[in-house]
């Protein structure tokens, strides 16, 4: 089983288990269709769930969140901005390129190999489906 098959599958679980949900994605075309896209997925569980836009992902985005008492769902963004939610209740589905510990070199994410072997050792406190995990490119692949 593939590093993203088994993050789908945690990411999968944590949403099954969770009360609510809050979607919270980016402004931009394919952060609106993801925050959808999970918003669909949300209905058809029943699960109640609000969808949240931002601009950003930083640290007063971040703090915003933390006193949330229900499962965060990050979509289009979070991969790259890790460290800010570190203790939160949440799950990341994004395509761009992971931070954390392991962040890769510039090298690295020229060679998608070579990406996949330095995002071995990204935090995994958070379920994260991202590509870039399985060294997919994650401009066309998701």
């Amino acid at each position: 089983m593939s590093r993203l098959e088994k993050e789908v599958r945690r990411a999968a679980v944590a949403v099954r288990r969770a009360d609510s949900v809050l979607v919270v994605t980016h402004i931009d075309a394919d952060g609106i269709c993801s925050g959808a896209v999970a918003s669909r997925a949300l209905e058809r569980l029943g699960k109640p769930h609000e969808v949240r836009f931002v601009k950003k992902m930083d640290e007063p985005t971040a703090a915003s969140l933390r006193g949330e008492k229900r499962l965060v769902w990050f979509t289009d963004l979070g991969s790259g901005q890790l460290p800010l939610l570190k203790g939160m209740d949440a799950i990341i589905c994004d395509h761009h390129v992971p931070s954390g510990s392991g962040a890769p070199t510039r090298e690295q994410r020229m060679d998608l190999t070579r990406l996949a072997d330095a995002l071995d050792t990204v935090d995994d406190a958070i379920p994260q489906v991202n590509p870039h995990f399985d060294g997919l490119d994650g401009s066309r692949e998701l």
